[in-house]
């Protein structure tokens, strides 16, 4: 564990990227999930 952490201090550039792109895609993943969910598009249509 204190290597991961020594590795990441020493490569910050290089771990943000990576968070970057992991959270990038999660939220990709889950805006197709609710963008085919009918009911969720229904609820959303009553709000706005």
């Amino acid at each position: 564990m204190a290597e991961l952490k020594k590795h990441i201090e020493n490569n910050p550039i290089e771990y943000s990227r990576k968070l970057g792109n992991y959270l990038g895609k999660a939220l990709r993943t889950e805006y197709s999930r609710l963008e085919n969910d009918k009911s969720f598009k229904n609820k959303l249509s009553q709000v706005i």
